[in-house]
């Protein structure tokens, strides 16, 4: 085998180092809380693809993905036969086991949500809820016009405001909300990074019995994929 230049060797480091991906830049209020990173992750989603990752020392698992309208997802307050398509996943190495779920909506006219989480086709609604522990998290994400969108966030009774994030360490063009934030009145709580490998921030605000179920609900923002039309 014909040897590799001595050159060559110090270029491939290089390379790597130019083709990585961007990532979310946490809000200065967040980046000194703890994170939990997702590692072990593929690239790929889909039905046949094993989804499962290390999240923090929690792991998702059991991550499935259904494509049919109305297709027996149950989420507490939401009307089934309106279901676009959803998925659900587990996380576990917690306390106590959590089963997430999350279920989608689309309407006909179209906006853009951002890369990384594109709700590019049609507006889309998306509200997620985790079940296990003493109390359920649920998130709900609701198409405004302009583009924007609004949510709110509640891991064990108590509701957040979520907003986007745009801020990533690399220049990009157009790539709109790469993450969310989740705020009280009194200040940040924490942040989600969507674009993969992912990454969750808690503030010392967050009590210790929201951190689980805020784990697993913000599991659904990092395992979105926008809903095809075939």
């Amino acid at each position: 085998m014909r040897p590799i230049p001595r050159k060559s060797l110090f270029l491939i480091p290089f390379l790597f180092a130019a083709c990585a991906q961007p990532r979310m830049v946490p809000p200065e209020e967040v980046a000194g809380g703890t994170v939990l990173d997702a590692k072990n992750r593929s690239s790929a989603s889909g039905l046949f693809v094993n989804e499962a990752f290390d999240l923090g020392s929690y792991k998702v698992a059991n991550v499935k993905r259904k494509a049919e309208s109305g297709s027996g997802f149950t989420i507490s307050n939401y009307s089934q036969n309106k279901t676009t398509t959803g998925y659900s996943w587990q996380l576990e190495g917690g306390a106590t086991p959590w089963k997430g779920v999350c279920a989608m909506t689309r309407s006909d006219k179209g906006v853009g949500l951002g890369n990384g989480m594109s709700f590019s086709k049609q507006k889309t609604n998306l509200t997620c809820e985790c079940t296990g522990g003493p109390q359920a998290g649920r998130l709900e994400m609701k198409a405004a016009d302009g583009g924007s969108y609004t949510g709110t966030f509640t891991p064990a009774g108590k509701s957040y405001d979520l907003t986007p994030v745009t801020t990533t360490d690399k220049k990009t063009f157009g790539m709109g909300a790469v993450g969310y934030r989740f705020d009280a009145t009194d200040g940040a709580r924490g942040a989600v990074e969507t674009l993969k490998p992912g990454r969750i921030w808690f503030t010392e605000k967050l009590t210790a019995e929201e951190r689980e179920p805020a784990a697993c609900v913000l599991t659904g923002l990092m395992l979105y994929v926008e809903p095809s039309d075939n």
